[in-house]
């Protein structure tokens, strides 16, 4: 006998490919928690190695952990709304909400406070660098700029879209923010290349006792993998946003920029305990 209660025969509905849309999105978030993940690691080995650093240093510090604190913050609200009580609402994907403030605004300041940091340590190296170093520290401004006037535009922009006023002017702010955007990202790289060839530069000339050559040379590829990698994310970035306008695809290296700078700054100067404890080490083994 048939069962008195039968399932309904309902089909479930068909989810369109949007894989440029939603991807990355979540690829972005994810690695976003990631390097989060990896920089309060190293703020607590900064915490515990160099306890007696410079105040300023320690302000930089704690200011790019509480500045990413919130990005990860409202990045976290926005995946929540896009995957969880917005599951399979793809329209969704439309609302950047909060990312116009932690990708291109904060993202955008926390590169600049990085790249001068090194200009500095420029300076410190070698004095009679310092007109290179003052053009570093204007192209790294260019790029903040660059990152913030984006990001303002971009959250004006949404608002004027959702109320249905002023297209043309509308139309008129998305031509001026891609300009910001290429600005903010052909400069940030342009910095950061910069910064790693003339570390490199300097402290390849730099006078030291042959004890601490292997020191320099760490400290020199450190410095270089990291601005390069930098300066590769935002230059991936840039092509996806040139080469898929119709997708979102350059979401996800924007969006992971600001990390990357924070962990480059730490990573810099946790070094130090390493660098430190091989040169201790050295004459034990000898």
């Amino acid at each position: 006998m048939a069962s008195a209660t039968q399932a309904p025969n309902t089909v479930a509905p068909v989810v369109p490919n949007s894989v440029h849309i939603v991807s990355a999105n979540l690829i972005g978030a994810l690695l976003n928690f990631f390097f989060f993940g990896i920089l309060l690691v190293q703020v607590y080995v900064y915490r515990v190695c160099f306890p007696k650093d410079r105040l300023r240093v320690k302000f930089l510090v704690y200011f790019i952990l509480l500045a990413t604190t919130a990005c990860i913050c409202l990045n976290a609200a926005d995946t929540e709304y896009w995957f969880g009580s917005g599951f399979g609402h793809t329209e969704r994907f439309s609302e950047r909400r909060n990312s116009y403030f932690y990708t291109p605004l904060v993202g955008s300041f926390i590169a600049m406070l990085v790249q001068l940091f090194f200009t500095l340590r420029i300076v410190i190296i070698r004095f009679a660098a310092w007109p290179l170093a003052i053009l570093i520290a204007l192209i790294s401004m260019a790029q903040c700029v660059g990152g913030m006037g984006s990001g303002i535009l971009g959250y004006i922009d949404a608002n004027m879209k959702d109320q249905n006023i002023e297209t043309d002017l509308v139309s008129m702010h998305d031509q001026i923010r891609t300009i910001l955007v290429y600005l903010w990202l052909i400069c940030g790289s342009v910095a950061d290349i910069l910064i790693a060839i003339t570390m490199t530069v300097l402290l390849l000339k730099a006078d030291v006792v042959p004890a601490t050559r292997d020191m320099v040379n760490s400290i020199m590829r450190l410095i270089v993998e990291t601005n390069i990698f930098s300066a590769a994310i935002a230059l991936l970035g840039l092509l996806l946003f040139v080469g898929s306008p119709n997708t979102t695809y350059f979401i996800c290296p924007m969006m992971i920029l600001s990390g990357i700078y924070a962990n480059t700054l730490m990573v810099s100067l946790n070094i130090r305990a390493i660098t430190r404890r091989n040169y201790d080490s050295a004459p034990a083994a000898s």
